[in-house]
């Protein structure tokens, strides 16, 4: 382990992971948008009072759930962990994988109050790996291995270019509420209003663009078992992870009536597949892998492997029996 001249790095090998942060800059930034949120609802309601009542009590009641949302969470957050004996399982098998799939290795970011297991995004330029520190006390290194060859597959295959079309996408589409909403009202509408059609369209229109990210999630899975060579580690990852995850979202939404009065902001986006139709698929990629391996080199992207579908459900252009699956 050596310490980087950036005093938040701490490198081990090729692999730079996030040295430790305490909880309280986020919890801040989470309590201020919590009284922002609740100051605009405010604002929507008492400016819409005499003229579009009902369009302010609407935009009121968006505000006043994203305030209970945030502040729900500002009283799970955590902070950034690292500690010697996770950075050692992480880096050999991260920097493998990523050698194998020639692609650039993602700075290492272990949280734990994360609500997915692992996620790939970009902060200020630069790639980032979010792992959860709880799911990574329930997982095995065969298992561990196999989700980071998934999360490495979505950086060899620069899956986040569509996120970043998606979130443009979503922004014409609140563009066009908020003008449609100007144009049906007229100029008496308060600006608090614009910004809750804008919430509300976003939503809307995640839920379909959101849809795409299907094909790219079993892609993932796909390639991610063959770049491990362990589909059944993979499967059994994302198992864990399925339960992870619910557990992940009791803490944060709680009982009844906590789950009553979130339930417009608790639903979850189509944005994966089910998880037991990739399990299911997982196991039968593992049924019809050759002993030994998932066949011979031909494709320099992820783990340089040939492996046939398992169905020509996953979501991307159907494979013949001896066609390279990896593209």
């Amino acid at each position: 382990m050596t310490e980087s001249e950036d005093s938040s790095v701490v490198r081990l090998g090729a692999v730079e992971f996030q040295s430790p942060r305490g909880p309280l800059r986020a919890r801040g930034k989470l309590w201020f948008n919590s009284v922002y949120f609740l100051a605009l609802g405010a604002w929507a309601v008492i400016g819409s009072w005499h003229q579009h009542r009902v369009l302010g009590f609407v935009a009121g009641f968006v505000y006043l759930e994203l305030t209970l949302a945030v502040f729900r969470s500002s009283r799970l957050v955590g902070g950034v962990l690292y500690n010697d004996e996770l950075a050692g399982r992480i880096a050999p098998l991260l920097e493998d994988l990523c050698t194998k799939a020639v692609c650039l290795t993602p700075k290492v970011v272990i949280r734990d109050d994360a609500m997915r297991s692992a996620c790939v995004r970009r902060s200020r330029g630069r790639l980032l790996l979010v792992l959860s520190g709880s799911y990574l006390d329930r997982v095995d290194d065969r298992e561990l291995r196999a989700v980071l060859a998934h999360e490495v597959v979505h950086i060899a295959r620069d899956d986040l270019h569509w996120v970043k079309v998606r979130i443009w996408g979503s922004l014409v589409f609140a563009g066009a509420g908020c003008v449609a909403v100007l144009a049906l009202f007229g100029g008496g509408v308060t600006l608090p209003v614009y910004g809750a059609t804008a919430i509300l369209t976003l939503m809307v229109a995640n839920v379909g663009l959101s849809t795409f990210n299907r094909r790219l999630e079993r892609r993932a899975d796909m390639e991610g078992a063959s770049l491990c060579d362990d589909p059944i580690a993979l499967a059994s990852a994302l198992r864990i992870a399925k339960a992870f995850s619910d557990e992940a979202r009791q803490r944060l939404f709680g009982p009844r009536p906590w789950r009553w009065i979130l339930s417009p902001v608790s639903w979850r986006m189509p944005t994966h597949p089910p998880m037991s139709d990739r399990i299911h698929r997982l196991r039968e990629l593992a049924a019809i892998r050759p002993p030994g391996g998932v066949g011979e080199p031909s494709d320099p992207l992820p783990g340089n492997t040939q492996v046939t579908a398992p169905s020509d459900q996953t979501g991307l252009p159907p494979t013949a029996g001896t066609e390279p699956y990896l593209r």
